[in-house]
């Protein structure tokens, strides 16, 4: 039988993960040499509060499992 709040908090980090592959598309995806430096902040720094958003879904579930066992 599989835990519930494990199953949710994988959820969380596959769509954390999802997020942050989307803002990374975007950078590569985007013309940064011909974008201005604000455009270009703009994006990095979506792309990077994704990337902490996808790690701190991964320390839940990984704190989860160790506290639970599961």
């Amino acid at each position: 039988m599989s835990c519930e709040t494990q199953v949710a908090l994988m959820e969380a980090w596959f769509s954390a993960t999802e997020q942050f592959s989307a803002a990374v598309k975007a950078m590569i995806g985007s013309q940064i040499g011909a974008m201005s430096q604000s455009d270009f902040a703009l994006l990095r720094a979506t792309a990077e509060r994704t990337r902490l958003a996808a790690e701190n879904a991964r320390l839940l579930l990984e704190l989860h499992r160790k506290e639970h066992g599961c």
